[in-house]
């Protein structure tokens, strides 16, 4: 008797093939951990989510691979990449705007 609920499925079914073959072709999608942060404000979920990504990457022992969809340098340095067109055209706007203010700024 086993409790692996694949084993219950015989592995001849088509649709199991399919799930064998995706295994194959995708481990790094095998044997995951998911956990969701919530919180009252998203500064306070990325920063718990940030502090979490940390204390796990120090254990390689027991998490190989830490990853944060949708976060990390990548989207710190070009999130902007993924904001709705009409987000990204007001942002612009604005700071080109404020480009006479700005670029003192910019200067120090």
């Amino acid at each position: 008797m086993t409790t692996d609920t694949a084993e219950l499925i015989s592995a001849k079914q088509p649709w199991r093939q399919r799930e064998l073959a995706f295994e194959v072709a995708y481990p790094q999608l095998q044997k995951l951990t998911i956990v969701v942060i919530d919180g009252p404000t998203p500064e306070l979920v990325d920063d718990g989510a940030t502090r979490l990504a940390s204390a796990l990457e120090q254990n390689s022992a027991l998490f190989r691979n830490v990853r944060r969809p949708g976060g990390g340098a990548f989207f710190e340095r070009e999130g902007a990449l993924f904001l709705p067109l009409e987000t990204v055209r007001e942002t612009t706007e604005s700071l080109a705007r404020s480009a006479d203010m700005l670029a003192p700024l910019v200067a120090d």
